[in-house]
């Protein structure tokens, strides 16, 4: 079966590109997600397509889809398949839960997570008071997450995992495997949540074995 696209990303391990793939799997759509560097494969032709030089970046197999901006992406390919009602709603209500804990994941979640993704690989100086500040942050937007999920299966209280699910287990995975030790993660509901979206074939695929930070 021939890409549906290609995603273009700086090396492996991004969790953007983690969500858009398990998206796109569960969707039944194959993805290329070819080695790329920044520095040398970001040509004229490539800034043509592209013209800011963000990435993650889709495009088609047609090459008439352009896409910058993980929402984007990621919507984009959930609307491009079977499974499109699932993933971002049945109805106006559930699409709009679906919608909101998509947005939670960007703003609430990914944030403080991407500060200490940026700190472990280098980019920024480790600060104490930072890491306490973004910690602190971090816990605050678990703590509600964990009341939400009380009584619920799937993040936006519908009956299947959707895009909210992934988009959300895309970033705590972060979270789990290199910041969160044990103790902090005190959160039983949002880790059998967590544990619950990770064991589907579909988004193990994309995100990897599971791995807690001791």
């Amino acid at each position: 079966m021939a890409p549906f696209g290609t995603i273009y990303t700086w090396g492996p391990g991004n969790p953007r590109v983690a969500r858009a793939t398990a998206i796109a799997n569960l969707n039944g759509l194959e993805i290329s997600v070819p080695e790329f560097s920044l520095q040398t494969d970001r040509t004229p032709e490539w800034y043509a397509k592209f013209p800011l030089g963000k990435v993650p970046a889709f495009e088609s197999a047609s090459g008439d889809v352009l896409l910058t901006e993980t929402l984007a992406i990621t919507h984009y390919l959930a609307l491009s398949g079977p499974r499109s009602h699932q993933l971002l709603g049945r109805t106006p209500a559930e699409s709009a839960q679906i919608q909101q804990w998509t947005a939670h994941a960007e703003v609430e979640f990914w944030p403080p997570i991407q500060i200490f993704n940026q700190i472990l690989r280098g980019f920024r100086p480790a600060d104490d008071a930072v890491i306490a500040e973004n910690k602190g942050k971090i816990a605050r937007a678990l703590e509600y997450a964990e009341k939400i999920l009380e009584g619920r299966k799937w993040i936006a209280g519908t009956e299947e995992i959707t895009v909210a699910d992934v988009s959300l287990a895309s970033v705590l995975n972060v979270a789990f495997k290199a910041i969160l030790g044990k103790e902090e993660r005190k959160y039983p509901k949002v880790l059998e949540w967590f544990e619950r979206v990770t064991d589907v074939e579909e988004v193990k695929r994309a995100f990897g074995e599971r791995v807690y930070k001791e």
